[in-house]
């Protein structure tokens, strides 16, 4: 991934260390032998529409203590004390019509909530395997749907900053023929003004293909934690501090062996008070089971004071020694996480479409 600071010159490479300096070490903890947990997992798996399709759910976050919103379709479920579904609707269909359903063909693949959970952001990605797209804003009470900005944005994500400003990346003008676009970044979006401004010039080597860009912001630092992807190495943490344009690298160490097919992407999530980041390792091709055939996948909790490792157990299936468990989010107690989960068969493949899976208690 190429940065470079807003108003500067200055082109930045982030391979080992870079900005500021280098963070606190890390202790990695062992990664568990056995990632199958179906005892503290929860697989939702409602039947979509007259029970012959189901839908393929690789994001889902909460949107209260037990309700949760998954994609694509777009689809809300409301939950009992111990998370089982008592309730679950189709909010919009994601598809290519009202007979066949069929992930992600200009469908939503990214959301996020406001504080209030009144309101969702979402990405209406172009494509089926990669968030790059426009933004929408859905009004949760009237179901209203709003464009905020077209799909020659190329918006991969966004979020929240406060009522009338959200912060997203975009690829730019990225093309075959122009994959390090000067363009790609972090924007400010004021809706009152319509103004964007770039706040930091970013571009992995991976371009689109690395899914999501999955960044976040930590309110109470004024920070945003952007995951930097590369093709020839592991992944990076980068933290940048809005108030002071400071970059730096976490200290921290991702497994990555060379092969093509290797955990190359992150996504991340800061809990409320930013001490905790619950970040997940997924592989090439993820959200395209034909050309999947990676490892799998890797989520864990990173304690920021001590940049300490905790590895989670997140597979569901007991038919299943491995799986892809991607994109998770914390529960609003962030006692528990849910996630999109599908199996991984024996020779490497994807075994089924995602379902929406919550891990009931990290600790």
């Amino acid at each position: 991934m190429i940065l470079t600071q807003k108003k500067h010159i200055l082109l930045v490479v982030f391979f080992t260390i870079c900005g500021s300096g280098l963070l606190a070490g890390c202790e990695e903890k062992e990664n568990p032998i056995n990632n199958q947990d179906s005892a503290n997992t929860i697989l939702l798996n409602a039947d979509y529409g007259n029970g012959i399709f189901k839908g393929n759910f690789p994001l889902n976050i909460w949107s209260g203590d037990h309700k949760i919103y998954a994609t694509s379709p777009l689809r809300y479920y409301e939950l009992d004390e111990v998370f089982h579904r008592v309730y679950d609707s189709v909010l919009f269909f994601s598809g290519s019509n009202n007979t066949g359903w069929h992930f992600g063909i200009e469908g939503i693949i990214y959301m996020r909530f406001n504080t209030e959970k009144s309101k969702l952001l979402c990405v209406k990605s172009k494509f089926r395997d990669v968030s790059m797209g426009n933004i929408e804003e859905i009004d949760i009470q009237s179901m209203s749907i709003s464009i905020l900005l077209d799909s020659t944005n190329n918006v991969s994500s966004a979020l929240y900053i406060n009522d009338d400003s959200i912060i997203y990346y975009s690829y730019g003008s990225y093309s075959k023929v122009n994959t390090l676009p000067i363009d790609a970044g972090y924007y400010l979006y004021v809706r009152s003004t319509g103004k964007k401004q770039i706040l930091l010039h970013s571009i992995s080597s991976l371009g689109p293909g690395e899914i999501i860009n999955g960044f976040d912001y930590n309110a109470n630092h004024h920070n945003l934690l952007i995951p930097s992807t590369s093709s020839d190495r592991a992944p990076l943490l980068i933290e940048f501090k809005l108030s002071s344009n400071r970059i730096d690298t976490l200290a921290l160490h991702f497994q990555y062996n060379g092969d093509v097919s290797r955990r190359w992407y992150i996504f991340v999530r800061y809990n409320h008070n930013g001490s905790k980041i619950l970040y997940n390792l997924y592989s090439a091709n993820s959200l395209n089971p034909n050309n999947f055939k990676g490892e799998e996948s890797e989520t864990g909790i990173i304690e920021t004071g001590t940049y300490t490792k905790k590895i989670l157990k997140t597979n569901p299936f007991s038919y299943y020694l491995r799986a892809n468990c991607i994109f998770p989010d914390w529960s609003p107690d962030e006692n528990s996480i849910v996630y999109g989960s599908a199996g991984i068969t024996d020779d490497g493949y994807l075994s089924n479409f995602y379902q929406p899976t919550i891990l009931k208690t990290i600790y």
